[in-house]
């Protein structure tokens, strides 16, 4: 990994895509390919989440965040009523979901703020891994700022204007929301 960053750059970028289909997504999670390209991933390999929210271990909870992106992507009706939401998504937006989805909890198994150390590690390993400004930017706010919606839900009234005012003064608004 060490000594061939540009190419496993280069590698991810190419086909870890929207495009990418499901079978081929568990097979490069579950081979070890992903943690042999982004080494953080052994570190919450069977590494256990104690809350109300995570019923799987962290590595198998990124997984099944990044198929559920890839589903999303091909079938935006199964949002609900968020799908409106994706028919503006571009191809990138997708790709930027994705690589959020893969980093959103990669940070659990260092301790303290998970989100912050995640957003570190975004720009920390985008860089080396030749992502482009806007992808690290974007990847790095959304996986420091992933718990928002959960907290404005469960810890505050979803349904009043002030929630939102706070949420839209955090970023959290267009694309972001």
């Amino acid at each position: 990994y060490s000594k061939n960053k540009g190419l496993v750059g280069k590698t991810l970028r190419q086909h870890f895509n929207i495009g990418l289909n499901e079978k081929s997504l568990v097979a490069w999670f579950r081979s070890g390919l992903f943690a042999l390209c982004i080494p953080e991933i052994e570190k919450i390999r069977g590494h256990v989440q104690h809350d109300q929210y995570h019923r799987y271990t962290v590595d198998a909870h990124l997984l099944q965040t990044l198929r559920e992106i890839l589903r999303f992507y091909k079938k935006p009706s199964i949002l609900g009523p968020l799908a409106f939401l994706a028919k503006n998504f571009k191809r990138k937006d997708w790709d930027i979901l994705l690589w959020t989805g893969l980093y959103h909890d990669l940070a659990k198994a260092r301790g303290g703020n998970h989100s912050i150390k995640g957003a570190k590690l975004v720009i920390k390993d985008f860089t080396k891994l030749n992502h482009s400004l806007r992808t690290t930017v974007e990847v790095a706010w959304l996986v420091e700022n992933h718990l928002i919606l959960s907290t404005a839900a469960f810890r505050r009234n979803p349904q009043s204007p002030d929630t939102w005012k706070d949420l839209h003064k955090k970023g959290v608004k267009g694309k972001r929301l």
